[in-house]
């Protein structure tokens, strides 16, 4: 019993205990202490608009909230995190491992090898977006998509089916229905898993399940949520989003394919319809791809957490197929050769560029070269500095700093990122419209509600290539001096240094005088 349970799980563990000590020297990336700060901020009674502007649906908020209670106990933004996902992570493989133990048959290898490739998945693969939504995605939804392998065996009947009791299939359900409600178009991933279940089964009501419904009860849940607590998502964040930020840094869908990512789900794809079986965990898992590469082109950018679920279903995929063919050594054939080593390079070559990226992530965290620990090392050397505010289209100047010192980012903004096309729009437009103007108004006045609020110690204003987006004399600077009460509030700020590409101004007050 012990060597059985050893054999299973000696190595998960053995993964986990690598894992977390990587993610602790790691800067997570600046979106989750962002959204940590921004879940604190909701539940503290904040809204959007007024107490913090971002693209994100509630969702996430709502799933950070337990980080928030831990954090009063005096965890750290790190340690809870890690606490509060590993955790996530560690119930989502305990009943992954029990579907696969009702899915797959007692002498199938794919035992031994998928509860490792799993553990990978959810502490390895993620590297510095552990706990970003993507990463949560994968985390909520797996048990509910492994669990349709049942569906596909074709002694099931679904006026019987049954895994675990009652129970076990409300929990799957609930923990799906949040991941899917993470982003709007995760939904549609349900849609083609559920979709292909049917046809299969030839059975096109076959999704009138307790699942299913439960699903749809969280999904409803959700948007009533909305509408009651935070309807100004709607009314606000979600025109803002469509005529500001879609699009905005998107390159050719092409070119997305163009590296190591496209390479992966090519030779996962070919080997994943080597030996397509409908009705296999394979299939399911060929299918997760497809839609993982789906939620990576949709946004048009080369973000590695846009790309996540994708290459963890390759990986999953791969190990699957490695382990049946390991097992088919028995008949030697030269094909059966060929398809092993084309597996194996698979994996190799997966591993060795997540690998690759996680060591760098981990090295660039601790750099002198990253301009984020400059800017926290001039932090520390200029007490008092309690406040922090930045102006850039980028996060790690605010949440990126924040999250690793004991400093406020006293911003509504993580990070102006509708400004590029705002700007853009406003040049490019002699008779700008009445929603054009508001908005630059809305963003100009919350810049200075933000300072009289509560007026930032330093202020880190980003000058990358001295312009934004590129457009001739746009810098932060300018567009928000154009507002009278802003350039008043400016006139507090000294310029100090420059650090990388960014100007450190201090409030006037907080500099200490010289001899």
């Amino acid at each position: 019993m012990i060597k059985a349970v050893i054999k299973k799980w000696g190595l998960p563990f053995f993964i986990i205990a690598i894992a977390i000590p990587l993610l602790a020297y790691t800067y997570l990336n600046p979106d989750v202490p962002w959204l940590v700060n921004e879940s604190q901020r909701f539940f503290a009674g904040g809204h959007y608009a007024i107490d913090f502007v971002d693209p994100n649906p509630p969702m996430i908020l709502y799933l950070y909230f337990p980080i928030v209670i831990l954090m009063r106990f005096n965890f750290s933004f790190m340690s809870a995190t890690l606490t509060y996902v590993s955790l996530l992570c560690f119930v989502s493989l305990l009943l992954c491992n029990n579907i696969l133990n009702q899915t797959l048959e007692k002498k199938d290898e794919r035992h031994y090898w998928l509860l490792p490739a799993l553990t990978f998945v959810f502490f390895i693969t993620p590297q510095n977006i552990f706990s970003q939504r993507e990463h949560l995605f994968i985390v909520l939804t797996l048990p509910y998509i492994l669990l349709l392998g049942n569906l596909l065996r074709p002694q099931m009947r679904f006026s019987r089916f049954s895994i675990r009791g009652f129970l076990f299939r409300c929990v799957i359900a609930i923990l799906a229905g949040l991941g899917f409600c993470l982003k709007p178009y995760f939904f549609m991933i349900l849609i083609v898993f559920e979709g292909y279940v049917s046809w299969i089964n030839h059975q096109w009501r076959s999704w009138m399940r307790l699942e299913v419904w439960l699903i749809i009860a969280v999904l409803v849940a959700y948007l009533l949520s909305i509408l009651l607590f935070s309807p100004e998502y709607y009314t606000f964040i979600v025109p803002l989003v469509y005529h500001y930020y879609i699009g905005y840094a998107a390159i050719p869908r092409v070119f997305l394919l163009d590296n190591s990512f496209g390479v992966l789900f090519l030779l996962s794809i070919g080997i994943g319809l080597w030996n397509f079986k409908p009705r296999d965990i394979n299939a399911l898992l060929s299918l997760g791809i497809f839609c993982g590469l789906f939620l990576y082109l949709l946004p048009a950018q080369s973000w590695y957490y846009h790309a996540l679920p994708m290459i963890s279903f390759c990986m999953l995929l791969l190990f699957s197929t490695l382990a049946l063919a390991m097992k088919e050594l028995t008949k030697p054939k030269l094909s059966k050769y060929f398809f092993l080593a084309l597996n194996l390079f698979a994996i190799l070559f997966g591993l060795y560029h997540i690998f690759l990226i996680s060591i760098s992530n981990v090295f660039y965290s601790h750099s002198n070269k990253n301009p984020i620990n400059k800017i926290i090392q001039y932090i520390k050397q200029h007490p008092p500095i309690y406040t922090l505010y930045a102006l850039s289209i980028y996060p790690s100047y605010s949440s990126g700093v924040s999250s690793v010192i004991k400093i406020d980012n006293v911003s509504r903004f993580n990070a102006f990122w509708m400004l590029p096309m705002l700007i853009q729009q406003w040049q490019s437009t002699p008779h700008p419209s009445q929603r054009l103007l508001s908005t630059i108004q809305f963003v100009q006045n919350a810049v200075v509600d933000d300072f009289k609020r509560t007026p930032p110690d330093i202020v880190i204003v980003d000058l990358s290539g001295t312009t934004i987006a590129d457009l001739q004399n746009s810098s932060y600077l300018n567009f928000f001096k154009q507002n009278k009460a802003f350039a008043a509030l400016w006139k507090n700020y000294r310029y100090q240094q420059m650090i990388g590409n960014s100007a450190i101004y201090l409030r006037s007050d907080i500099l200490k005088p010289r001899a």
